[in-house]
């Protein structure tokens, strides 16, 4: 079966992907970064991690993260992001 997703909701994946690699390969001296794409039903996961330094806590939340976080909350999805053993992103929309 065929899952139609939006012009608006792929637009946003696609910037948050782009954000998220490029938060990673700027900051993150890492040496690997791991994407996953999930489909469960209607619903599509989004994962990108490295084992990098993390995020400094100390320095606000930058523009790309807070970017990111309004970029899903406009399509009704979810952004989350864990800094154990280095940084993970992972983003979930219904399609």
């Amino acid at each position: 079966m065929e899952t139609i997703i939006t012009t608006e909701q792929r637009r946003n994946l696609f910037l948050c992907l782009k954000e998220a690699l490029n938060n990673a390969y700027k900051h993150s001296q890492s040496n690997q970064i791991k994407l996953s794409f999930i489909q469960k039903g209607k619903e599509f996961m989004m994962k990108i991690s490295d084992n990098g330094i993390g995020i400094n806590h100390e320095k606000s939340e930058g523009n790309g993260l807070r970017n990111m976080k309004r970029r899903m909350q406009e399509q009704n999805g979810h952004c989350e992001v864990t800094t154990e053993n280095g940084t993970h992103l992972f983003f979930r929309i219904d399609l």
